[in-house]
């Protein structure tokens, strides 16, 4: 038996482990967030700071997660009407506060005048060791990289931009 993770063109078929095989164990949840239509969050600084509102609170057993953090948004000037300097937009997952090892991703920004650039988009999916049984919170981080913090803007709108704009965050625990 299959099942569908993911959604949009990251969505895709995953297969559930032979017995005895080195993947993961059986699905034992999933929970997932985004960024809905009419929230448009954005960020002009230069360190993490959590992307609202996605964020899942999880309570697990002494068992792995598998993490699938997904983003397109656009970056433009702070202040309108300035060019866009050549930048990024960079994300990372954390739990419970601490950045999951090798959980980063960046999105790169030409120089754009006019100013914003074309939305552009990144993903990465990341299985952790066993976490302690009990609750936890996973949470996606971005902030505009590159520059000097508040020079330049990053922004999610899912409803303006025909969908293409969106962060969104899939855990699934698995078994050991």
């Amino acid at each position: 038996m299959s099942y569908i993770i993911g959604r949009g063109r990251y969505a895709r078929e995953a297969y559930p482990s032979p017995a005895g095989g080195s993947g993961s164990g059986p699905l034992l949840q999933t929970q997932f967030a985004n960024v809905p239509d009419g929230q448009n969050p954005s960020t002009t600084s230069g360190t993490y700071v959590d992307l609202l509102p996605v964020t899942v609170n999880i309570t697990t057993g002494a068992n792995p997660l598998i993490i699938d953090a997904t983003a397109s948004a656009q970056l433009g000037p702070a202040n309108e009407g300035d060019p866009l300097v050549e930048s990024t937009i960079d994300y990372r997952v954390t739990i419970d506060g601490v950045p999951l090892p090798g959980s980063g991703f960046s999105s790169l920004f030409p120089p754009a005048d006019p100013a914003p650039a074309a939305p552009q988009s990144g993903g990465v999916v990341i299985k952790t060791a066993p976490l302690a049984a009990g609750a936890h919170v996973v949470v996606l981080q971005w902030r505009c990289g590159g520059v000097e913090s508040g020079s330049n803007r990053a922004s999610i709108d899912p409803t303006t931009a025909n969908g293409g704009e969106h962060a969104s965050l899939l855990v699934e625990e698995v078994s050991s």
